[in-house]
């Protein structure tokens, strides 16, 4: 978890004076503004071994605070949490207890993108009897606690009763993290001055809950503070700026070249103008906001695969065919074939934490199947031999595959295989669509991205797999993603996995065999011979409910073609332990944007589609520029100088269904032919393809 290291991270030591403090105002500016009401009904208190805490989730009401232009913004109070000891200190004192209580902003779903933490400290009175404590079935007189993991309160939790006097004292705020692993650098802290009162018997059956059933009270050591360590902090002010704060971790990560190690830090060096381009994936899929079209189509074609590689990367366990289930220029496991392109399904990748949201709410893990445009694949091979050595619209081996490589080509933010032919299973809808990925892999390795890095004099790949010294290479320098030239064509078909039973497809791809387990920590590839069958898997999802959109990775990178994803949304199901296998070099929460793009209601409908795909779904661009020559780029706008191309009714080429042809006769084609061997051909390039102007073939 690398923001564990990093330079925003919680709980530190709150000072109360020196230079480290600004004041922001008088005290009391909570008191009035905490709207907590009262938890009714018989609430249910569970211990947390995450945070070595007792937790309690329900509606505790609101506090309303500030935005950084003083605009009033409302933060409701959904779970408190209490510990014994405090997570925090006071001017390097930690406290008997400390109660957390968490608040996201009111229209938000979750924390992510600015959470706040009002913290209480509690200190030791023998005479004292705290009602909070006492109203979590911990009072001062009374039996031992029994050791059970959760309990029914016998009332409710009334929170503005217990913390009247404390919010007429003073705030202390500061940005910090979540206190555990991710340690995500999302959280503004307000840390009240005046304590509350507890007994120290109390606190002893807080301490012995924990002890039993948390493994334990002691909780991360508070951060250091103090001169020439600064962690600033604004007594007695509203004001909150919403958002990450990660900007001093990322550019340490930057400087270290870990910064791969989290997705926060992938794109904090890039420009404006570079985030608009690459920054597309991923999003939040909501079927109700996206529109409809008509006019695409969408077959696949698999079949049983055996011999597989499986390889571990930064962030995905990548499954890559050593055979070929379809006819293709590589070892695929299938195709799909969207608007009449052939797309060979080369890898599958399991990734822990959904990349994407749906309906705001990540999955545990998401399966990606990558599928390359079948002609890609003999650039692929061309690639993997070496022959390929980049230059103007190309790429070195190294190029595609940005962390690390691996010799199947595609990267680990989604990732499906894809081949076509006739025979085998094939199931078809009326349009459909998939996405795009741009990292590569090779020796044995996972890439995980495809990016370069600016040092002023070239360019240096970063390869995951290395350890992070590696990554630098010549050192030195500004450093920032940039747009990579690609020149592989990339849809992606994801679906959401959430826990349940056993996954048939993670079973064959050895989840959970103790065999693999330490290949899989290790990052060590490893052979599957049993029969691995994508179709059979995927066919409740395929033919559930879908969604298509053109966007980009979800891992380092930026592809020129951008990337198609074809989003199945009934999830596929795995056991806790398959998912638990999934012990990549870095975490699912790690290697997971956690702002999803953000778009308007119009853009949204013009870019995410519902069971529908769009005629441009795998054009490079996804509108006509009149003034353009035709191009294979966006074959969809030929008819615009040409009408015919969509009018006539004899076009070429056509998609042959083989089990739809009658066969006539028994005359063999070759047999009509005069063709002879000839020498002193001449090859002319003339731009969309090679011809050899003859007449003497």
């Amino acid at each position: 978890f690398l923001a564990c290291a990093g330079e925003r991270q919680s709980p530190v030591n709150v000072l109360t004076t020196g230079p480290c403090v600004h004041n922001g105002g008088q005290d009391g500016q909570l008191d009035g503004r905490a709207m907590y009401t009262v938890a009714g009904g018989t609430p249910q208190v569970t211990v947390s071994p995450y945070m070595r805490s007792v937790m309690l989730e329900a509606d505790f009401g609101s506090i309303m605070l500030q935005d950084d232009t003083g605009r009033d913004v409302e933060y409701t109070a959904h779970q408190i949490h209490l510990s014994a000891d405090s997570w925090h200190a006071l001017n390097g004192a930690p406290a008997a207890a400390e109660l957390m209580i968490l608040h996201k902003p009111k229209e938000a779903s979750d924390m992510i993108k600015g959470g706040v933490i009002v913290s209480v400290m509690f200190e030791h009175d023998d005479a004292a009897d705290s009602p909070l404590f006492e109203h979590l079935a911990m009072p001062k007189e009374g039996p031992e606690m029994e050791a059970l993991g959760s309990w029914q309160l016998p009332h409710y939790v009334n929170l503005l009763d217990n913390l009247q006097d404390v919010l007429k004292g003073a705030t202390y705020q500061y940005e910090g993290s979540v206190p555990v692993p991710p340690c995500t650098e999302n959280i503004k802290y307000l840390v009240m001055g005046q304590a509350l009162k507890v007994s120290p018997l109390q606190t002893a059956k807080l301490r012995d809950v924990l002890q039993c059933l948390a493994g334990g009270y002691k909780k991360r050591s508070p951060m250091p503070n103090g001169p020439g360590m600064c962690r600033d902090i604004t007594k007695n002010s509203l004001k909150v700026k919403p958002g990450h704060h990660s900007a001093a971790t990322c550019q340490a990560a930057w400087r270290n070249e870990t910064w791969y190690r989290l997705a926060d830090c992938w794109d904090s060096q890039m420009t404006g103008e570079e985030k608009a381009q690459c920054s597309k994936s991923p999003i939040n899929l909501v079927p109700e906001m996206a529109g409809s079209t008509e006019g695409g189509s969408l077959s696949f074609n698999m079949a049983p695969v055996k011999s597989v590689t499986v390889t571990p990367s930064n962030y995905t366990l990548d499954a890559l065919p050593n055979v070929f289930a379809v006819p293709g220029a590589i070892t695929n496991f299938g195709s799909m074939v969207v608007n009449g392109r052939s797309f060979l399904m080369h890898k599958i990748s399991v990734k822990p934490i959904s990349s994407h949201k749906y309906n705001g709410k990540h999955y545990a893990a998401e399966l990606q199947v990558e599928g390359i445009m079948d002609g890609d694949g003999f650039n692929k091979l061309a690639e993997l031999s070496g022959v390929h050595a980049g230059g103007d619209g190309g790429h070195s081996s190294g190029d595609h595959g940005g962390h690390g490589g691996e010799s199947h080509g595609s990267g680990d933010a989604g990732h499906s295989d894809g081949g076509h032919s006739s025979g085998d299973s094939h199931d078809s809808h009326d349009s459909g669509s998939s996405g795009e990925h741009a990292d590569d892999h090779s020796d044995g390795h996972s890439t995980d991205g495809s990016f370069s890095t600016d040092i002023g004099h070239g360019t240096v790949d970063h390869h995951d797999d290395h350890d992070a010294g590696d990554h630098g290479g010549h050192g030195g320098g500004h450093r920032r993603l940039q747009a990579a030239v690609e020149v592989f064509h990339r849809v992606i078909l994801s679906v959401p996995i959430e826990i349940g039973t056993e996954n048939s497809l993670l079973r064959e791809l050895g989840l959970p065999f103790d065999a693999y387990k330490d290949s899989i920590s290790a990052m060590h590839p490893y052979q599957i011979e049993n029969t691995v069958n994508l179709r059979s898997a995927l066919s409740k999802a395929l033919d559930g409910p879908w969604m298509w959109y053109r966007g980009g990775m979800v891992t380092p990178g930026c592809p020129d073609w951008g990337v198609r994803w074809l989003m199945l949304q009934t999830p596929l199901q795995a056991s806790f332990l398959q998912l638990n296998f999934l012990d990549m070099k870095v975490s699912g929460m790690d290697s997971t944007r956690v702002f999803p793009v953000e778009m308007d209601d119009a853009t949204y409908k013009a870019t995410v589609f519902k069971q529908s795909l769009p005629m441009m779904a795998v054009d490079k661009h996804s509108t006509c520029d009149e003034h353009e020559e035709w191009n294979y780029d966006n074959p969809s706008c030929w008819a615009q100088k040409h009408p015919i191309c969509a009018q006539g009714a004899l076009q070429s080429p056509i998609h042959i269904e083989r089990s739809t042809v009658t066969t006539q006769g028994k005359d063999n084609f070759l047999n009509k032919c005069s063709w002879r061997p000839v020498t002193g051909l001449h090859v002319v390039n003339f731009g969309k393809g090679l011809a050899i102007p003859t007449n003497q073939i």
